[in-house]
């Protein structure tokens, strides 16, 4: 990317454009999960369990509906030709090589980002997997994760006033 940036710097012509840097050939979505599950079972000596739902967990969450209808579920091709005039796009990082290396630096070091533990008990409830509740982090976490790995949602429907309204109460007091 800084290469690209760097070739365009300055060009009269590259004013105003917008530019794809991406390589010129295109990788599926299927080809993507190959990848990272050879990646994944290179380094952790198995072969990992997939399991292909064929709606995306995700939209049991509304505000995640376009982030799946828009990014998950098209396939897209990029057009690199106005960046090649620029640069060599041949030089670019093939896909199946980047994914590899980002992977593989993860999983020397992971470091996740918050977990959505409600996502995470659906997707287990889908694997048939469960979450150690000793890797869950704290006790709200773990209530979440438990709610939505054994379809409890209700008791959290009528926990949310008493939930609100403590908060409610914390508030006053403090004052």
């Amino acid at each position: 990317m800084a290469t690209c940036i760097a070739a365009i710097v300055g060009q009269q012509e590259a004013l105003g454009q917008t530019f794809h840097t991406t390589i010129s050939e295109s990788a599926a979505w299927s080809e993507i999960l190959d990848i990272y599950l050879r990646t994944l079972q290179k380094h952790l000596g198995r072969k990992v369990n997939v399991v292909m739902t064929d709606k995306s967990l995700n939209f049991a969450f509304p505000a995640r509906k376009y982030q799946i209808i828009y990014c998950r579920y098209f396939n897209r091709t990029f057009d690199n030709s106005k960046i090649g005039k620029f640069t060599d796009v041949r030089k670019f990082t093939h896909p199946s090589q980047g994914l590899t290396r980002c992977l593989e630096a993860f999983l020397q070091n992971p470091r996740f980002a918050s977990i959505d533990w409600a996502l995470e008990a659906l997707n287990d409830k889908a694997a048939g997997e469960h979450t150690p509740l000793s890797e869950i982090p704290g006790i709200s976490c773990k209530v979440h994760y438990l709610l939505y790995r054994y379809n409890l949602r209700w008791v959290e429907q009528l926990l949310r006033p008493l939930i609100s309204l403590k908060r409610k109460l914390k508030l006053i007091t403090q004052k």
